[in-house]
């Protein structure tokens, strides 16, 4: 598998791919954004589409926005779906890809099994997030 970069410029072209991969992903992430305001984020390169391809097909798609700390550039996975981090090459892939656009962490919001199963690949979780609307 190829972990790759997908130009903003081909968004449109390729979005009836990315789309579900996507929409799957942020099934889980409450109210703070939706398929539609991804794809303007996307489309105007604030945030970052990252593809997975197998044999020239698309099998899995990665949005990710940064943010800067003091001491870190923050990758935050803001949707996740399809064949994506499901092996350490893939793994390998993503983050060298990251740490060409200034990344030193990757972070996300995950269910419980995703957890379990990303902290095969050496992740680990740090607190739990929780929230009250104002």
């Amino acid at each position: 598998m190829i972990v790759s970069r997908i130009h903003p410029s081909r968004i449109a072209q390729l979005w009836e791919q990315i789309e579900p991969f996507l929409k799957d992903g942020i099934r889980f992430a409450g109210d703070d954004y939706t398929i539609d305001q991804i794809k303007v984020f996307l489309t105007l390169d604030q945030w970052l589409l990252i593809g997975i391809w197998e044999e020239n097909k698309l099998c899995g798609a990665i949005s990710v926005a940064f943010s800067n700390m003091p001491n870190h550039r923050i990758a935050f996975i803001t949707s996740m779906g399809g064949r994506a981090l499901t092996t350490k090459e893939n793994l390998e892939q993503f983050e060298a890809l990251l740490r060409s656009f200034g990344a030193t962490k990757i972070q996300g919001c995950v269910r419980k099994s995703v957890a379990r199963l990303l902290r095969q690949l050496d992740f680990k979780e740090r607190y739990i997030l929780v929230e009250r609307p104002l």
